[in-house]
């Protein structure tokens, strides 16, 4: 049972709004001692950018030449008040809607701070703190609520962190890219997925992504910081990234195409299994869902993982509810002339003795058709298992799924009676699937079916 614990703590902004004097008399020790001030220390350092204390300082000697009635009245505290009053709705509406995203034994535990003046509008460090006096908010709460769906949903992502492989990258900077590519791009598809419960019509990450020139426009700037990896110096790729990442939003744009493609393409299980790999895995498999001219092109030091962690490749009955899934399926175009559509193999299945046919899922999501004549239906051995029919759907391939399936058929085939190889056929052409089904480890045999070549694999 998953675990969520979200609390929204005004304490910080209460003191700078009544007692403004007292914050500046203590000024050292409020930044020593209060939480969000301390977090906004830890936050700067991490990405290299300094404070400037004396405008902080400035901006509440302005702040408190307001009388204590004007600072309870005004848009800074009143938003403030506005977001804990809708506490309820986001725990009842935004905390199922990141529980989606994450699997059942996450946990989380954040704390939600609110200050004010601080030299970013939020971030997640530990907490999530949020400036709410930060001009970009325009004093809307809804706006605010769905940023909090975004830097809450920072505690998930370093959820799923905990469990990648450990490894090298090549350097800090490269590394943080590609943090922030992953991180900052599942958390803003979160939040732009939230709209259902906050909804920000003008907010520009949105706007930017629901715009096919900016999302290109994103890509190329990503695709320009990874062209930079091993060629300038560290300080230099690193300020490069900022101004193109977090400046430009290319993470959070780019990021958020990336996983939205995966969401719609593979479906949300998917994404959670990919989510829990490591941070280059994503792209490499968001790269095949894609137009080449949408790909991200990767450094080659990169790090790739030796193993994507698969799916559970099921076998299941093709029914009237998942029917018409499964004949929607389709290989590449270039593809068709190897393999009959699967509205033909159901119907031929339909009207033919001793045929095993199954629709091939990978989690909850049909992925391909699979179809085994039984002995005594291909050539004159009473032990012939043949597979009839395979295919996996144009979308899903390159992600193993494919022998994942051919490996819970053998293993199928291997309680049927007098089962010692699966045969199956191919055509003998460059682009064929031969390869594939030699690389499993069929092998040819001195016998043709029609103008297929007849294969076999030893069970």
């Amino acid at each position: 049972m998953s675990r969520f614990s979200i609390t929204f703590n005004i304490e910080t902004l209460e003191k700078i709004v009544f007692d403004p004097h007292g914050v500046l008399r203590n000024y050292d020790q409020f930044w020593e001692k209060e939480r969000p001030m301390v977090l906004t220390k830890r936050w700067a350092e991490s990405v290299h950018k300094e404070i400037d204390y004396n405008l902080w300082k400035k901006k509440l000697l302005d702040w408190a030449e307001f009388s204590e009635t004007e600072r309870v009245d005004h848009k800074i505290y009143k938003t403030a008040i506005n977001i804990i009053k809708s506490k309820d709705k986001f725990l009842d509406e935004a905390i199922p809607h990141i529980k989606s995203f994450l699997p059942d034994e996450a946990e989380l535990d954040v704390p939600v701070d609110f200050t004010a003046f601080i030299p970013c509008n939020a971030f997640a460090w530990e907490d999530v703190v949020v400036n709410v006096a930060d001009p970009y908010w325009n004093f809307n709460p809804v706006r605010i609520l769905n940023m909090i769906i975004h830097e809450v949903f920072h505690g998930g992502h370093s959820w799923y962190r905990q469990y990648y492989p450990k490894g090298s990258y090549g350097s800090e900077a490269l590394f943080i890219i590609l943090r922030n590519l992953q991180g900052e791009g599942i958390c803003n598809y979160v939040s732009y997925t939230g709209q259902k419960v906050f909804p920000v019509l003008d907010e520009r990450d949105y706007i930017m992504l629901e715009d096919p020139e900016e999302v290109k426009n994103a890509l190329d700037r990503i695709n320009l910081i990874f062209s930079r990896v091993n060629v300038d110096p560290e300080e230099k790729l690193r300020d490069l990234a900022w101004d193109l990442g977090v400046k430009h939003r290319a993470y959070y744009v780019l990021g958020s195409y990336m996983w939205q493609a995966i969401d719609q393409k593979l479906g949300r299980a998917a994404l959670k299994r990919i989510l829990s790999i490591d941070f280059t895995t994503f792209i490499h498999i968001y790269n095949t869902l894609v137009d080449p001219s949408l790909r991200v092109i990767l450094p080659n030091i990169v790090f790739t993982p030796d193993k994507i962690i698969p799916p559970k490749i099921t076998f299941q009955a093709i029914v009237r509810e998942n029917l018409f899934d499964v004949l929607n399926l389709d290989v590449k175009p270039e593809q068709r002339k190897f393999v009959a559509s699967n509205a033909r193999s159901i119907a031929l299945a339909n009207y033919s003795e001793n045929v095993y046919f199954k629709a091939i899922y990978a989690d909850e999501t049909p992925v391909g058709f699979i179809m085994l004549a039984d002995p005594g239906r291909f050539g004159n051995s009473p032990e012939r298992y043949f597979l009839w029919r395979f295919m996996i759907d144009q979308k899903y391939q390159n992600l193993g799924y494919g022998k994942m399936a051919l490996d819970l058929l053998c293993k199928y085939v291997r309680t049927r009676p007098n089962a010692e190889y699966l045969y199956g056929s191919y055509h003998p052409e460059t682009n064929g699937p031969g390869k594939f089904y030699k690389r499993y480890g069929f092998e040819d045999i001195d016998e043709m079916w029609g103008d297929e070549q007849v294969m076999r694999f030893k069970l």
